[in-house]
């Protein structure tokens, strides 16, 4: 119910009055709202709410099997998510609704999917829409419960466990590229700082050349025309230029971060190599078992990058799905598995297309699946 502002005893009472009435008319509302959803027909006869906390989920079930309370508190760690799972199938639970709520609902969420549940998860939004709701830990199970009963609350889109684990995958490699990225952001201000103008003849210092480049500095390499003889055949600039550029001013604390960020960034590119392993198995759990004609080659429009896939993502991606997702204009291999990993592959989830390309439009503007906001409501 909710709260209303008491006025002083000194107020004058027509003012007394007109707060009073105000918050009979709201209880009344209130009152009313709570009826009309109790005399909605029911939907989910075996529905179950919780409301998902950090320490302690509240769940809500519709009767239990020894008529005892339909409400109780779980612990939050492994052994109560256990006891949890337990208790609704004792109750004979099939469905259950819970808020979304970040990091504390997720491992809820895959706990309750893989215990067999039909599992919704909703935004707060839509369990508080409907006026009457009250603000306590126990009853908000309990509103989440009646509201999902009555099939009141759709859906946020949530991927099925397979492409769960494949959204982590990519979600983490995603994170290690940002990270890394960084280290050579270091790596380019060291330079700088040293006066060594290599950003301005090398596109990219982490290529064949630049690291052949640094790995020599570090090693002790001074002279710029024997730095500049490591050019690489295809740069744009000549062995002379490369010289000039490399004429720099070489101070100990400048070589220092640089060889640490060098280092810094070589692992992450071996952590990331690993992450890619564990990608690429699990586009290969996730492959059709239907037989397909074999993949058309596609020409290469540009050298492979240090970031790129350490395996074949169009051709995984290929037998995954059944289409070439890259034959799409402006749909490259990252974005076409950024995609896959947010959306999967069953797209009845959506009940338009205009709900669908809303949140595709939003994953493909955020490479990794980045989170840019509240995702529309899916089926």
């Amino acid at each position: 119910m909710s709260a209303c502002k008491v006025q002083s005893p000194h107020a004058p009472p027509a003012a007394r009055g007109a707060e009073i009435r105000r918050f009979a008319d709201e209880t009344r509302r209130e009152a009313e709202e709570c009826a009309r959803v109790a005399s909605l027909p029911v939907q989910h006869a075996h529905a179950a709410g919780i409301d998902v906390g950090d320490s302690t989920h509240w769940v809500c079930v519709d009767t239990t099997p020894d008529g005892s309370d339909t409400v109780r508190e779980f612990p939050a760690h492994t052994p109560g998510l256990r006891q949890l799972v337990a208790w609704l199938r004792a109750c004979m639970v099939t469905m259950v609704a819970l808020e979304a709520s970040g990091v504390y609902g997720h491992v809820l969420f895959l706990t309750l999917l893989e215990a067999g549940f039909e599992v919704i998860m909703t935004a707060p939004q839509f369990a508080r829409q409907i006026k009457g709701r009250p603000k306590t830990d126990r009853r908000d199970c309990q509103w989440i419960q009646r509201l999902h009963k009555h099939g009141l609350l759709p859906t946020v889109f949530q991927p099925d466990d397979a492409t769960h684990t494949l959204r982590d995958y990519v979600r983490q490699r995603a994170n290690l590229v940002r990270l890394s990225g960084q280290h050579i952001q270091r790596m380019q201000k060291a330079l700088v700082l040293m006066n060594l103008k290599l950003t301005q003849v090398l596109g990219d210092v982490t290529g064949v050349t630049g690291l052949k480049i640094i790995r020599a500095m570090l090693a002790g390499e001074r002279d710029p025309h024997t730095l500049a003889g490591l050019r690489d055949r295809r740069c744009k600039h000549t062995q002379e230029e490369i010289a000039t550029a490399l004429d720099g001013r070489y101070r100990p604390e400048h070589l220092l971060e640089l060889r640490c960020c060098l280092t810094m960034w070589e692992k992450y590119q071996e952590v990331i190599a690993e992450v890619d392993k564990a990608i690429a198995l699990q586009l290969a759990a996730m492959r059709q078992q239907t037989v397909l004609p074999p993949l058309p080659p596609k020409p290469r429009v540009r050298g492979r990058k240090p970031h790129d896939p350490g395996f074949d993502v169009r051709t995984a991606l290929y037998y995954m799905t059944g289409i070439d997702l890259t034959a799409i204009e402006g749909i490259d291999e990252l974005h076409a598995l950024t995609l896959i990993s947010e959306l999967g592959t069953d797209f009845t989830k959506w009940p338009t297309v205009k709900h669908f390309n809303l949140l595709a439009s939003r994953v493909a503007s955020a490479p990794g699946g980045a989170r840019t906001g509240r995702r529309p409501a899916a089926r």
